[in-house]
């Protein structure tokens, strides 16, 4: 697995290695970026003319939040729980938007507050959320589950590693991977105080337990994990942390792929660009060996 230190030699050289080779060739760049984007913004022009498709408001929640989840229920309404809300407090309020009314309404607050933690639909229709950080910027290990049922949350098996700014996916068997995020993001003196990992663990929904499986090849932060076609899961992009503040990071292209049936990650193929805190989407003939 790259460490830490390896990454950002390697992200080092290959910026330094750009910023030689590439000087006398960006005027030229930033014509064709110019030109680009004109091109896209007369495209998007004609295409949005020729389409219906329109927003429109509607109800808001009871408190503005960031860092927080939003999760399609069953009976589809939405549960939005968590954050961080105006005083740059940590919340554990939730609340559910209903799009036949179009409004929200509040339902039961979690165990405890958390933000930059995942919520995953269960098959059985409950929503567990895991990890996450809190106002003394602590990861957690805890895990909720929240029953549409009855309203509720109830406290789950903890994880074995706290994290936040990880990322989950629901896989096949009903099971949950939980991957990577931060451990802590408290600044000192040393070379990199914001530990990046790259472990992953399983939640069994039937247990309520966690089980430690393969780590990725690479530590990540900010990233996505999607299930293909194959079973397989798909983790890309991300941010890895190489100075002592939190902001000391830079953003990842490398992909990994984890295999269901060994419980170990691979590395794959490499994005153009790299990206973090981006998103991803299987389309419908997506696949992938």
């Amino acid at each position: 697995m790259r460490n830490q230190a390896q990454i950002k030699a390697a992200i080092t050289s290959l910026r330094n290695n750009t910023d030689n080779a590439g000087q006398a060739k960006r005027p030229l760049y930033k014509l064709a970026l110019t030109l680009t984007i004109s091109t896209l913004a007369l495209w998007a022009t004609d295409a949005w003319a020729k389409t219906d498709a329109a927003w429109d408001f509607t109800g808001s929640m009871s408190v503005g939040r960031f860092s927080f989840t939003a999760t399609l229920l069953q009976n589809g309404k939405v549960l939005v729980a968590g954050g961080t809300i105006p005083g740059n407090l940590t919340t554990n309020t939730a609340e559910l938007y209903d799009p036949a009314t179009g409004t929200f309404v509040a339902t039961g607050s979690m165990h405890q507050a958390r933000l930059g933690f995942s919520a995953t639909r269960l098959q059985n229709g409950k929503v567990l959320v895991a990890g996450g950080g809190n106002d003394t910027q602590v990861a957690l290990k805890t895990a909720e589950l929240y029953d549409p049922a009855t309203g509720t949350w109830s406290t789950t098996g903890n994880m074995k590693e706290g994290r936040q700014q990880h990322s989950a996916v629901l896989l096949n068997d009903g099971t949950v991977l939980v991957t990577g995020g931060n451990i802590d993001r408290t600044p000192c003196t040393t070379a990199v105080c914001v530990n990046t990992i790259a472990e992953s663990e399983l939640y069994n929904s039937s247990t309520g337990q966690w089980q430690k499986v393969g780590d990725m090849t690479i530590p990540r932060s900010f990233f996505t994990t999607t299930l293909l076609t194959t079973g397989k899961v798909l983790a890309v992009g991300g941010r890895i942390h190489t100075g002592p503040d939190y902001f000391d990071y830079h953003a990842i292209a490398w992909a990994d792929l984890y295999d269901r049936t060994t419980k170990k990650w691979t590395a794959t193929g490499t994005m153009s660009i790299s990206r973090e805190d981006q998103s991803g989407v299987l389309l419908p003939t997506a696949s992938s060996s």
